[in-house]
């Protein structure tokens, strides 16, 4: 399921996500995942019903409430989200760079992993490649050794559930 909506039909792997969450009734990790599948197949409402079962056993996630909040339209919910996550100076990166590319602020998501671009450990920057949405070519450390191992990396993909453009 985790990869299934990437190369495969998303639909089909959120209905499989679903299915786990029968035998793996608390399991955050697998409502998590199904929870972004559920976002890539448009399924929204199914959602909505994932993250209240979700909160009834733990915290909130704030990734899983900012894709919600942008497949609903709500983009001021993001931008809250995202500024209690910078209030609480919130050391994961990879979220505030999530939703950034969840407001479309391409710019602003770029200058998270810039700090991690050094030709010295270009190495760094190699986790950034697991997210299929993550775009190397403004890092030449990176690109180099993509070029170097020969990678053929597909373009970014784009989220289907971004928020609408701001007024």
């Amino acid at each position: 399921m985790n990869d299934g909506y990437r190369v495969g039909d998303a639909s089909r792997a959120a209905d499989y996500g679903l299915e786990a969450l029968q035998r793996w009734l608390n399991n955050a990790a697998i409502m998590y995942q199904t929870h972004r599948t559920l976002m890539w197949a448009r399924r929204p409402d199914e959602a909505a019903g994932l993250i209240r079962q979700y909160e009834e056993l733990f915290d909130p996630d704030p990734m899983m409430r900012a894709r919600q909040a942008c497949m609903e339209g709500r983009v001021q919910d993001v931008l809250d989200i995202l500024a209690n996550q910078r209030e609480q100076g919130d050391s994961n990166g990879n979220i505030v760079w999530l939703m950034l590319l969840l407001l479309d602020d391409k710019q602003a998501a770029e200058a998270i992993p810039r700090h991690y671009e050094s030709e010295e450990s270009p190495q760094a920057l190699l986790g950034w490649l697991g997210y299929h949405k993550f775009d190397p070519s403004p890092f030449p450390s990176l690109m180099a050794i993509l070029e170097r191992e020969n990678v053929d990396r597909p373009p970014p993909v784009e989220l289907p559930y971004t928020c609408p453009p701001l007024p």
